[in-house]
């Protein structure tokens, strides 16, 4: 098609339409397509190659190379074309591309590297939900040729649209519990690579949810943040990781503030607090994560400041996508936390691919949870036709 329609001599424009909304032109095209795939040896129906349908003395060429494979060839070609003259760039397109320079590329193409352990479900997983081809409701709607006819919003009865990032919070399927376990986990994660790090010698607190039973620990005690601190006022706040930097690991925790300047014994000690976050979120809103998780934490520091500590005055803050996409600016945070630059590589895969994981695990267990879901439905709904009959 795409070479004759270079070798028609009158003006030519092309238009890009909706498949499938009862357009004659495009539903006649749709039926020579489907009577072309099944009867291939129909003398009606014309033969495909470059050879039939080329009537010039030399072959057609692009660039410096003969089209062989006009589909494959000519597709990159023609959607730069419509691109540039026509301004068709899908909104998926577009919005990879505005973020692009937030996202560390090596790390977050982990999935799909040659040799990496993991299984196609979670392969699809990422494509799909990077690629807005993840099912959901939202995208059964807006798909639909009679829109009134799906329910966009979540069939659990969420009053929430039913788009990929609601599978990763819905509350009423259990997924908002898991993704409180998988952000534990990433903390440990995290808390491993610090623990080997500059900061491996002093005092470390990672707020990473109970262990063994344990009752839940502030990272933040209420006696450091001073006498102005009253005993039922609550925490503002608890960062995933606090790090003072020039207290022993081995030493009892402080009971309250530490001047920035002090002495033990004959030895004078520095000692800092630097503060750390972990935070999930869409990976084409990592950037603004940055920025929230620091301004959310700026009463914190304040407030320590105030109670006569030295504050790290920037919050490290590790942002991770639910799509397994990692930050480019968790690199300056993870110097902060101490972590060896040599690692910094590592560390994102390791995020990414824990992230990936998590991903399709979630998915799966949505769509579980959501079956069992409509058959309940669906027997209470033939239970109660048998009990009105």
């Amino acid at each position: 098609m795409g070479l004759r329609l270079a070798a028609w001599d009158a003006p030519l424009a092309i238009h890009k339409i909706k498949a499938h909304v009862n357009l004659l032109g495009n539903e006649l095209a749709d039926q020579a397509a489907k009577h072309a795939a099944n009867h291939g040896d129909d003398p009606d129906v014309p033969a495909r190659g470059v050879d039939s349908v080329w009537t010039g003395r030399t072959p057609p060429v692009l660039g410096e190379s003969s089209i062989t494979k006009p589909k494959t060839q000519l597709r990159p070609v023609v959607a730069k074309w419509l691109a540039r003259t026509q301004g068709y760039l899908t909104g998926t397109h577009d919005r990879w591309v505005q973020v692009m320079h937030t996202i560390d590329l090596p790390p977050s193409q982990t999935p799909w590297k040659a040799g990496q352990p993991f299984s196609r479900a979670v392969v699809a997983a990422i494509f799909r939900t990077r690629n807005a081809d993840h099912m959901c409701q939202h995208k059964l709607h807006i798909n639909a040729k009679h829109k009134d006819t799906v329910d966009p919003r979540c069939p659990l009865g969420c009053r929430y649209f039913d788009t990929w990032i609601h599978t990763f919070l819905c509350p009423k399927s259990g997924a908002d519990k898991l993704i409180t376990t998988r952000h534990d986990l990433t903390c440990n994660v995290v808390a491993d690579y610090i623990s080997r790090g500059d900061h491996a010698r002093w005092l470390v607190r990672v707020n990473a949810g109970r262990r063994d039973g344990e009752p839940l620990e502030p990272s933040i005690p209420r006696g450091w943040l001073g006498a102005g601190h009253e005993e039922g006022e609550p925490i503002p706040y608890n960062p995933d990781f606090v790090i003072v930097k020039g207290w022993g690991k081995h030493t009892p925790p402080p009971t309250g503030p530490v001047p920035s300047r002090w002495v033990h014994g004959d030895e004078g000690i520095s000692v800092q607090i630097i503060l750390g976050e972990l935070k999930y979120t869409d990976d084409e809103k990592m950037a603004q994560k940055h920025v929230d998780a620091r301004e959310k934490y700026a009463p914190l520091v304040q407030r320590l400041t105030d109670a006569g500590w030295s504050v790290q005055p920037e919050v490290a803050t590790v942002v991770v996508g639910h799509r397994a996409c990692v930050s480019l600016a968790n690199r300056h945070s993870f110097r902060i936390l101490g972590i060896d630059k040599k690692q910094h590589e590592q560390l994102q895969g390791k995020l990414a691919a824990l992230a990936a994981r998590w991903a399709a695990s979630i998915i799966r267990h949505t769509r579980k949870f959501r079956a069992r879901h409509a058959q309940q439905q669906t027997r209470q709904a033939r239970g109660a036709q048998q009990g009105g009959t």
